[in-house]
């Protein structure tokens, strides 16, 4: 596949992978996808030590929604093909375009958007969760005209001449520009980009496709009007923190994941701690334990954010970035297309159970909590949370149970 203009996060260049320095390992607790073209390379590999474990380690006979796909069959949630070092044999063997696609792309993340590429990286990757993470200036973005060629693979596209419309994707680019620019407007504390944004997708979502041309355009407009002027902030203070309503609801989706399938060391230790710091024994909340989550928020966490909003800022760009927020993608093959609202609720729902767990984990590390701790978190949470498909359609049905799928239903979550 051949692109000629790339749009991509400044970050992304930056990146490389610095291997068995990293406290993680890519594919640790994952099903490792092996496409048809790999899987058909793997089965007639010649290499005498590779053959042997290709015949005792790749399960062939794995049923599969696509035809020839393969799947690693894991040692402990490790690949098998690790060397003790940590490095592959696969790619010290055969060459780096013996990998299968999964693992010669990630952690980089494509999309394409009426034939340009989009290029960023995913944050479950520690290397690329530090980077991402750590800039303290507002994340930017890069449109350059250069040729890259990428083997045949799933994108999440957007064509705006679509006729299959459904959803406003002839104004995407302007739409995620306008969210671009709400989510880094540091005027606001981020719970109140948050709910302005809610505000903003439940009003795009109630746009009738008769209606785009005219109404799209008048939306965005009268948006960022009323925020250079500040109309909003009076009825956002109204909102009130429930931070007992806040933790009963994040604890719930948090116990729910906790009984599924593979849940990574890295995030058990970060659950571990997180129940210590507000002295939990089991998945249950009392008033102790709303007590000290409001008495750990107001000691350590309120006072860490407000020097480093900037990283659950940066998490969040990333994040409207890569999933082609807040439309979604036309096409994908990967997960299943939500409502605008949806996809709100999807992102501020994450960032809501992070920031709970960063209050926890305050309470844990106290004064000596910092950026370390948070990135640590984020990463893992990624890859146990965010990656986690059967949680995102069970987290959007359950807060629709609770009839919190409003505006003021997601201020309880995110305003601490």
């Amino acid at each position: 596949m051949k692109f000629e203009e790339i749009f991509e996060p400044a970050y992304f260049r930056h990146f490389f992978c610095n291997g068995p320095e990293c406290p993680d390992t890519c594919c640790s607790g994952w099903d490792i996808v092996i496409d048809a073209a790999t899987s058909q390379r793997y089965a007639s590999c010649e290499d005498v030590r590779l053959k042997a474990l290709f015949s005792k380690h790749l399960d062939f006979e794995r049923k599969s929604t696509i035809p020839s796909q393969t799947y690693v069959k894991l040692e402990q949630q490790s690949c098998p093909f690790l060397t003790e070092e940590r490095l592959c044999q696969i790619q010290q063997r055969l060459g780096e375009d013996a990998l299968s696609l999964t693992c010669s792309t990630y952690p980089r993340f494509f999309n394409q958007i009426n034939g340009v590429l989009e290029r960023s990286l995913c944050i479950s990757c520690f290397k690329a969760a530090q980077l991402i993470l750590l800039k303290k200036e507002p994340m930017q973005f890069i449109r350059s005209k250069e040729p890259v060629t990428l083997r045949p693979q799933t994108f999440g596209a957007i064509r705006s001449s679509s006729e299959v419309m459904l959803k406003p994707y002839a104004y995407f680019a302007t739409i995620r520009e306008f969210v671009f620019e709400l989510l880094q407007n540091r005027d606001y504390p981020l719970w109140q980009r948050l709910s302005l944004l809610s505000v903003f997708c439940s009003r795009l979502g109630q746009v009738q496709e008769q209606y785009y041309e005219e109404d799209i355009p008048y939306l965005l407009s009268y948006f960022r009007d009323r925020i250079q002027h500040d109309d909003f902030r009076q009825a956002m203070d109204v909102f009130e923190t429930d931070l007992e309503t806040q933790l009963q609801v994040l604890i719930a989706l948090l116990n729910y994941r906790m009984q599924g399938d593979f849940i990574g060391e890295r995030f058990q230790a970060c659950m571990h701690a997180f129940m210590q710091g507000l002295g939990m024994k089991e998945y249950t909340v009392n008033s102790d334990v709303v007590e000290a989550y409001a008495l750990v928020n107001q000691q350590y966490y309120l006072p860490f954010l407000k020097e480093h909003e900037y990283v659950l800022e940066n998490y969040l760009v990333n994040s409207v970035f890569q999933k082609l927020f807040p439309l979604g993608p036309q096409e994908n093959g990967i997960a299943e297309s939500c409502e605008i609202y949806e996809e709100y609720i999807l992102l501020a729902l994450h960032y809501a159970m992070m920031q709970a767990l960063l209050i926890g984990l305050a309470g844990f590390h106290k004064k000596s909590f910092n950026v370390t701790h948070v990135v640590d978190l984020i990463q893992a949470y990624e890859k146990t949370i965010g990656h986690n498909l059967s949680f995102r359609l069970q987290a959007i049905k359950f807060i629709k149970t609770l009839q919190m799928d409003t505006t003021g239903g997601m201020s309880v979550l995110v305003k601490v």
